[in-house]
């Protein structure tokens, strides 16, 4: 368990402090069944979500460049 896992965050949070049990957190409540339909729906990089998934994102399956990630904001 993370001892910060009572913390209250919010996605600025998260997001400026690059905290990952929080988005690891959240990747567990959805599922992986989702998040890939979710990847594919929104055609995030390549979709692969086949790592684990406390860490697909993090040098794993997971590959988008940097030309798609503005792409998609």
């Amino acid at each position: 368990m993370n001892p910060y896992s009572e913390w209250h965050q919010n996605l600025a949070t998260v997001l400026s402090r690059s905290i990952n049990w929080y988005f690891q957190n959240n990747d567990q409540e959805v599922a992986r069944k989702q998040l890939q339909d979710y990847f594919h729906k929104i055609k995030y990089g390549n979709a692969d979500l086949s790592g684990n998934l406390d860490s697909y994102w993090i040098e794993s399956s997971l590959k988008i460049s940097p030309i798609e990630q503005v792409q998609l904001l």
